[in-house]
């Protein structure tokens, strides 16, 4: 069985999978000096580049998620890309008109596509594209926590109520990059001027105790802590208090963190301007690639 973590590359996606090595077979076993060896079965991580396309906007790549069928989703600079999961071509999911910058994807409880892109956001399920109503456009992101949704751009954050999007009351700053919904429905938004935290119609924001107040990513982590990737490095938080930074002599390897996300076994990837580091749950750390560029990893 291959665990799949889908990573944004600059010129086009790529997937990394953990294939297993272990087989059907018995291990080989050697007989040195009257000694008996055996191969120890190991995780073999491999990669393959997935470019988008000819066009340079659509290798623009700023959000990816996989749905329940295993197809891979891309939103990019010029538009919607999935790669069906037994193929190796993308294929648009928006023409016409409506086809321009897309920013977010997500997949909800349902299973449902969600997409923020500059004219709303779309749902795509069975098959079949539709564009939902109540939103102000542009959409930056599109973010569901069980039967949680919510969409946020620079005029404000909507909440999915009986399929369509409701204004919710919060002032936050217009500079959104990346939101998530903790297990207690506080919404947390990652912007230029810090990172919010919004809940029953208000919105608290913290400065002083992160690195920078540039946050651009933003992930839950094992816990029930979040992680903040900020221009300089990650700040850990235990709810609204932080305990600890990440810098690059802990691993980091830039000042420049893009993204942040958990994988299923509860490890912790962080992407930035050069290459991409994980966090162990034992605080133990590794890059997996350096100096290539890395955007996104979800």
């Amino acid at each position: 069985m291959k665990n799949y973590i889908g990573f944004i590359f600059l010129f086009g996606a790529i997937i990394i999978s953990n294939v297993s090595c272990i087989t059907e077979d018995p291990p080989k076993v050697e007989i040195v000096n009257d000694s008996v060896y055996f191969d120890e079965p190991f995780i073999q991580e491999v990669h393959k580049a997935y470019k988008v396309g000819e066009n340079g906007a659509d290798n623009e790549i700023r959000d990816i998620a996989t749905d329940r069928n295993s197809n891979i989703w891309v939103t990019t600079a010029g538009g919607v890309f999935y790669k069906p999961a037994e193929s190796e071509n993308w294929l648009p999911v928006i023409s016409g008109k409506d086809r321009g910058p897309a920013y977010s994807v997500t997949v909800n409880l349902e299973g449902t596509v969600l997409l923020g892109t500059w004219n709303g956001v779309y749902s795509w399920a069975d098959g079949k594209l539709q564009k939902m109503e109540g939103v102000e456009p542009p959409i930056s992101v599109v973010c569901s926590e069980g039967d949680m949704t919510f969409a946020l751009g620079p005029y404000g954050i909507w909440q999915l109520e009986n399929g369509i999007f409701q204004k919710q009351p919060y002032k936050i700053a217009r500079s959104v990059r990346d939101a998530i919904i903790d297990e207690n429905g506080t919404i947390w938004v990652a912007t230029d001027a810090g990172l919010y935290a919004c809940k029953n119609g208000e919105a608290e924001l913290f400065q002083d105790d992160l690195i920078s107040c540039y946050a651009k990513a933003v992930s839950k982590a094992p816990g029930n802590k979040i992680w903040v990737g900020v221009m300089g490095g990650v700040s850990i938080r235990n709810n609204k208090k932080l305990e600890k930074n990440l810098l690059p002599n802990k691993g980091i390897p830039s000042i420049f963190v893009n993204s942040i996300s958990i994988s299923p076994d509860s490890v912790m990837w962080v992407g930035t301007d050069m290459g991409v580091v994980r966090y162990a749950k034992d605080g133990s750390h590794s890059c997996v690639s350096a100096n290539v560029g890395w955007l996104t990893i979800k």
